[in-house]
């Protein structure tokens, strides 16, 4: 391709235009008549005609990177910014600031340059972010796009201002204290890059939040489960930083040192919360070797930087498969015309299907007097039976109990449950609580009138009036 003749059929095409438009802007011209502009204006169409068919004859086939390199290949644009710049030009000044020298990593901010640049012909300004992280001796860009100062974006008194503005530009930084920032200037009239003036940040990171947790036993009222059950962990946390969270759940069996450890990664938004589930279904967590062991969890949350925990929390216990089926459970008066009084006699009953277990042994326990019972020290235990093996057959286990209370119980409700020693179909080896009856507040087991006492107090004064007597008479009064 001959490039010269293609430059300077460009050069003459623009010519041409130019030509016509100045002749047209003349037409009202006293000197130049109507018919001198028509002719004028069909030799200059024609000759642009020819101009257009030669720059195609040239151009046929070439794309316009092809075009352009042609053009610039011996082009040296460096030698020419040498060449055209200012004889006086001096580096425009740059001073650098922030809203805030102590920042967190998630945390937006705003970082200002101003610019102050007294020369008379200005180059266009390329502004970049860097900084240099503990430990670092070089400085690295950030993650905030490049601003650019044109020649005429300055007020009056030379000053240009620059803004990043909702900025997080230290998300990404995984090292935490003193860095340093400093904005690098690219000047087309200067040969190597200049620099602003050093601000110093305090660069400090959020720790991971643990919001909330619960441990879920499904089916079960408390903390106890078998281990098909779906047996969940549940933990909310957050990050205000926005980092990705590693959660890891460690269960130990008591009074072992084997850990069972579970990890999942958790993408969090700045402020805003993710629930992670830790599921036994989803997980195998539980085998059948471990029923009727106890077990405690922790859960430990990670953003990269640091890890907090829960502490060691207790739960679950995975229940023994059942061995009896129980239900059926009553409580009530051998004479129901009688109320409540601590010193009745009182009974108790229940039902069991015990297949084949040998010395199965079931337990009446009333809670202690004035409390709601929640552990095992909290019961009386009044009775023991036996239940021999019977298969496909539920069998009546009774209690009847002669005074099982004393006057402490007086004005208070009493809770009763039967333990056993097998695990029943719910994998426990008690029953639940049951709220019994309110006993009566009377302490005295006589009435106010009974005739029992009335001839008891008759017979004290009697006897006091009768020795009374006695004395007088033998003391001749």
């Amino acid at each position: 391709m001959n490039l010269n003749k293609l430059i300077s059929l460009t050069l003459a095409y623009a010519l041409f235009i130019s030509a016509i438009c100045m002749v047209g802007s003349s037409q009202d011209d006293d000197y130049v008549t109507h018919s001198e502009l028509r002719a004028v204006t069909e030799y200059l169409e024609g000759e642009i005609d020819v101009l257009e068919t030669e720059i195609n004859n040239i151009t046929e086939g070439l794309s316009l990177d092809d075009i352009k390199h042609g053009l610039m290949e011996d082009y040296d644009f460096e030698e020419w910014v040498r060449t055209n710049i200012p004889e006086e030009y001096t580096n425009p000044t740059i001073s650098l600031s922030v809203d805030n020298t102590e920042i967190y990593r998630g945390q937006m901010m705003e970082i200002t340059t101003n610019v102050v640049n007294r020369n008379d012909i200005r180059s266009t300004l390329m502004l970049t972010l860097e900084i240099r992280i503990p430990g670092n001796e070089a400085y690295d860009l950030i993650n905030a796009p490049p601003k650019w100062v044109s020649p005429n974006s300055y007020d009056n008194q030379d000053r240009s201002e620059v803004k990043w503005t909702n900025l997080k530009p230290f998300s990404d930084v995984m090292s935490m204290g003193e860095l340093s920032m400093r904005v690098r200037v690219d000047d087309p009239y200067v040969t190597d890059p200049y620099y602003s003036n050093v601000v110093g940040l305090n660069l400090i990171d959020n720790d991971p939040r643990i919001i909330s947790k619960e441990l879920e036993c499904v089916g079960s009222e408390d903390d106890s489960a078998t281990h098909r059950q779906n047996t969940k962990f549940k933990l909310e946390v957050a990050d205000d930083d926005g980092d990705d969270l590693e959660v890891t759940l460690c269960i130990t069996e008591n009074g072992t040192d084997l850990e069972r450890n579970f990890t999942e990664y958790v993408p969090v938004r700045n402020g805003a919360t993710s629930e992670v589930i830790f599921s036994n279904r989803d997980y195998g967590i539980f085998k059948e070797e471990d029923a009727g062991k106890n077990f405690t969890h922790i859960y430990m949350v990670s953003d990269g930087l640091k890890t907090v925990d829960t502490g060691e929390l207790n739960g679950p216990t995975i229940k023994k498969p059942p061995q009896i089926w129980t239900g059926n459970y009553r409580r009530g008066l051998e004479d129901e015309d009688v109320n409540y009084f601590w010193w009745g006699k009182y009974n108790f009953s229940m039902k069991v299907e015990n297949p084949d277990v040998t010395d199965l042994k079931v337990r009446l326990q009333v809670s202690k007097p004035g409390i709601k019972p929640r552990n095992d020290t909290d019961w009386r235990t009044l009775g023991e039976k036996s239940v021999e093996p019977e298969e496909d057959k539920m069998q009546n286990v009774y209690f009847v109990i002669d005074e099982p209370f004393n006057p402490e119980y007086c004005g208070t409700n009493f809770y009763y449950r039967f333990t056993y020693t097998a695990p029943d179909q719910h994998g426990n080896e008690f029953s639940n609580t049951t709220k019994g009856y309110l006993i009566d507040d009377r302490v005295i087991r006589s009435d106010v009138e009974s005739w029992t006492a009335i001839f008891n107090i008759l017979l004290i004064v009697l006897m006091s009036l009768l020795g009374g007597f006695v004395i007088e008479r033998g003391s001749y009064r």
